[in-house]
């Protein structure tokens, strides 16, 4: 894989044996509101409302560094829980060949991550925002509190404005263009979030006023990321990492859409082997039965 790691960019995750709980776009998250875990997030979300501002600040977490790739990214958004649109912007961290990398993103989907100037170091305060300043124009905001930086970005963007999200991520991993699945998740330690509101409805609000929901992260039923219950002001939290560790390709299945990454195959099979950089694969079709989904049919990468 390639250093760029997209949040969300129209994939979706099999575990072994049963569908994600988030049905997303680079990652989509609730199945339904009743259900709270998700296999690559870990924060909060509201969903369920018209939203069109979101803010959240956080302190960057040191990162061991390690010979193998890993990677964690913390960020707001709007959009991606029920619907295929998303506008997120925040930090990630990654770890590959002994070094580790800060950065600060903005990511529009479909499209790619556009990487900020912004120097990211651990320990630094981040705040983000994003909020519509006119119909389907955006400002996303982002600065640095210790080293006094920002970033503001205007962005045409057409948004369902149907979710506001504070999350820590486990990101995917982009090699020339093409999902090679989640990066394992790094050992950040403790992320804590604060100032988490949004805009509902023309009213500025805290967590607990949006009625937002805790996400926990897991993995084939093994927890990686759990959210703290909510500070008094309902608008502060914390996602703590596991010691749980996830190896590359092997519990986790990816998703692609048919034709992304296959030239020449039997698309009416429901099982069929070829072969990809020289390895062979398998690939299984299924029809996600999720709403934002229906009716499209997608192909699982069974590595």
């Amino acid at each position: 894989m390639t250093r760029f790691l997209s949040k969300f960019s129209f994939v979706v995750v099999l575990l072994l044996g049963f569908f994600p709980t988030f049905a997303f776009a680079q990652t989509a998250p609730l199945q339904s509101p009743g259900m709270h875990t998700s296999s690559n997030w870990s924060g909060y979300v509201a969903i369920g409302s018209r939203y069109n501002s979101v803010q959240g600040s956080w302190v960057v977490p040191s990162v061991s560094a390690t010979n193998t790739v890993s990677a964690d990214a913390a960020w707001v958004g709007i959009g991606g829980v029920s619907s295929t649109d998303l506008i997120q912007a925040g930090t990630e961290a990654i770890s590959e060949g002994g070094t580790v990398t800060y950065e600060a993103w903005y990511e529009l989907l479909p499209s790619g991550q556009v990487r900020l100037p912004l120097s990211i170091h651990p320990g630094d305060r981040i705040s983000t925002f994003i909020a519509e300043t006119s119909p389907n124009l955006w400002s996303i905001t982002i600065i640095n509190a210790t080293t006094g930086e920002r970033s503001q970005s205007s962005v045409a963007y057409t948004s369902s404005y149907s979710s506001v999200e504070w999350i820590e991520e486990m990101p995917m991993g982009n090699s020339e263009g093409v999902n090679t699945g989640f990066t394992p998740l790094d050992s950040f330690g403790s992320v804590n979030f604060s100032g988490a509101y949004a805009t509902e409805n023309g009213s500025f609000k805290n967590i607990v006023n949006l009625g937002g929901q805790p996400i926990t992260m897991a993995v084939n039923g093994q927890t990686l990321a759990t959210p703290s219950a909510l500070s008094g002001d309902g608008a502060s939290f914390s996602v703590s990492r596991s010691s749980v560790a996830l190896t590359p390709n092997t519990s986790i299945r990816r998703f692609a859409r048919i034709g992304r990454d296959v030239q020449t195959f039997n698309r009416g099979a429901q099982t069929v082997s070829y072969t990809i950089g020289g390895t062979q694969v398998t690939v299984r079709y299924v029809t996600l039965p999720f709403s934002m989904w229906g009716g499209r049919t997608w192909q699982v990468i069974l590595r």
